[in-house]
């Protein structure tokens, strides 16, 4: 399935069990799950959340367990997500621009490592265990968004 193509026609309707399937793939698009935030819009209620789950299959990996390695940028976009539909647009963006400005120092990794998620580095940066923990990461969004307002 060229899932890319479909978003790009508009919406379309996915068969009840798949749903889990179609957020993997659609996450792929933004970058994978660690960046993909998501809301659930009821007519009464919404709520927001990461799309990815505790990761208990990376955490439990002997080079992991207890480690703060977990990527907290799809919460904060969850966050994102939650600030735009209560009508804080300017926090909404700020908020945003704050992520995207972290992530560009991902194309200087041998600089901006330590503040990058484990997800955002290439591969040799991970196998040698360098990058941002969870802390770090939030901590250099909270910069860039004091930096911002």
């Amino acid at each position: 399935m060229n899932l890319r193509k479909l978003l790009e026609n508009g919406t379309f309707i996915q068969a009840p069990g798949a749903y889990n399937a179609l957020s993997d793939e659609a996450a792929e698009i933004v970058g994978g799950l660690g960046v993909a935030g998501s809301g659930v819009y009821g007519p009464k209620t919404s709520y927001f959340e990461p799309t990815h789950g505790s990761a208990p299959a990376v955490l439990q990996r002997k080079n992991y367990a207890g480690e703060p390695v977990a990527n907290p940028i799809a919460a904060i976009i969850s966050t994102v997500l939650m600030l735009d539909y209560l009508n804080y647009t300017q926090e909404s963006h700020n908020l945003m621009k704050a992520v995207e400005n972290t992530l560009i120092g991902g194309q200087n990794p041998q600089e901006n490592w330590k503040y990058l998620p484990r997800d955002a580095v290439p591969t040799k940066f991970r196998k040698n265990g360098k990058f941002g923990s969870t802390q770090d990461v939030a901590n250099k969004i909270l910069d860039e968004y004091r930096k911002i307002c």
